[in-house]
């Protein structure tokens, strides 16, 4: 990432993580992508943001429950909401960048392959309250250095 890209990314997650440490475990938009970003980075930039916030939102969601202040329902709900709205939103981004693969066969099969093991680290990011926070810090970690994996042979085929 550099230049505007970088520079809206920095200025959303600040804005983000003050949005979501003031309102609740809520999901946060993602910021749009600018009519010059590549349908591809922005998609895996996305989708990157939407892994780094379910995260957060996630141990905000467990640590009330763990307070007191969430049921284990409301703090289970409070998750799956995330996953589905941060789905939701890269949906279009997805999109897009299937569209710009769809001449390459191979390069839109690896873009389905990052695409659903990114759906399967959002959904991994649901932490048991009998989870300790290193073991939930490992797993994500661990999720997320294969996106990483994932993400750079995705990059391959701009």
């Amino acid at each position: 990432m550099t230049g505007h890209l970088a520079n809206t990314v920095k200025r959303f997650l600040c804005f983000g993580l003050f949005t979501m440490l003031t309102s609740g475990a809520k999901a946060v938009d993602l910021p749009p992508c600018g009519p010059n970003v590549h349908p591809l980075d922005c998609y895996v930039n996305s989708s990157k943001i939407a892994v780094m916030f379910g995260e957060l939102e996630a141990r905000l969601a467990v640590s009330r429950y763990r307070q007191g202040q969430h049921t284990h329902a409301e703090m289970l709900s409070a998750i799956k909401n995330n996953v589905t709205s941060y789905r939701e939103n890269i949906e279009p981004r997805f999109q897009a960048a299937a569209r710009h693969l769809a001449g390459n066969k191979d390069a839109l099969n690896v873009l389905k392959d990052y695409h659903a093991y990114w759906i399967g680290t959002l959904e991994g990011l649901m932490q048991e309250p009998s989870e300790s926070e290193g073991a939930f810090k490992r797993r994500v970690a661990e999720r997320q250095s294969a996106l990483d994996d994932k993400r750079n042979r995705l990059l391959l085929e701009k």
